[in-house]
């Protein structure tokens, strides 16, 4: 148990430092037309990686370090940077509630451009049908998350999933897809271009494993299919 949480200690610390984007420039993109897509690419990081394979019953509860990541940013979004690999980490929980409810919490701070970043999310889940050997898990989870503390703007997008998960027991594996919809938002906070924002909708359907290589401890990933650019969410953690 010391050594599990010692790498789930790690992870938090690694998931902290790990990914630093610029924004220095985006004074220089002051564009509903610009916005739109670079809405579209944080929304996806924003509103990714809730799903791990698990639907914790009441009293249970599922701790993890995780990173959502774009292989790189839409060819339209020219505020990030080509070709590379963008993403977002966090530190997440759900807690099971009584009558197949769940809440999900999850947040990070960050320095970028010298700036202390927070990340901040959150959603409620309801399990339709329970994990069983016939049948496959199945819940719907609504969150919102946000960004702020960046000098330049601020951003927030409103989430709807539903996932389908399956234990392959006695091996200690689940399979799992998700479909969900971004809905997401930037508003600049440039001196006099306080009024623009950029807006986008988008489409995602994931599909990931969930491996358990000790008791309570499990690793997961997963990414997007289908999209014209690659979403992956991978972590680690606890559940009880």
């Amino acid at each position: 148990m010391k050594n599990i949480l010692s790498c789930f200690v790690f992870l938090i610390v690694f998931a902290s430092n790990m990914f630093g984007v610029s924004f220095a420039d985006f004074n220089l993109y002051q564009s509903d037309v610009l916005l739109n897509p670079f809405a579209r690419d944080l929304g996806s990081c924003l509103g990714g990686g809730y799903f791990s394979g698990n639907n914790p019953g009441f009293p249970g509860v599922d701790v993890n370090a995780k990173f959502v990541i774009l292989d790189k940013p839409s060819a339209d979004n020219i505020i990030l940077p080509a070709n590379t690999l963008i993403g977002l980490p966090y530190v997440q929980a759900e807690i099971g509630l009584p009558m197949d409810f769940s809440i999900v919490a999850r947040g990070m701070t960050l320095t970028i451009d010298g700036a202390s970043i927070v990340l901040i999310g959150g959603g409620i889940k309801y399990k339709l049908l329970n994990d069983s050997l016939a049948m496959p898990g199945i819940a719907v989870l609504a969150t919102y998350g946000t960004i702020s503390g960046v000098p330049s703007f601020d951003a927030s997008t409103i989430s709807f999933n539903v996932s389908i998960s399956k234990s392959l027991s006695p091996l200690p594996l689940a399979v799992f897809i998700y479909g969900g919809m971004d809905m997401s938002n930037v508003s600049s906070k440039v001196p006099g271009f306080t009024s623009i924002k950029g807006t986008a909708t988008n489409y995602r359907v994931n599909a990931g494993a969930r491996f358990s290589p000790l008791p309570l401890f499990y690793i997961s990933g997963d990414m997007s299919l289908f999209a014209e650019i690659t979403n992956y969410n991978i972590g680690a953690g606890i559940s009880f």
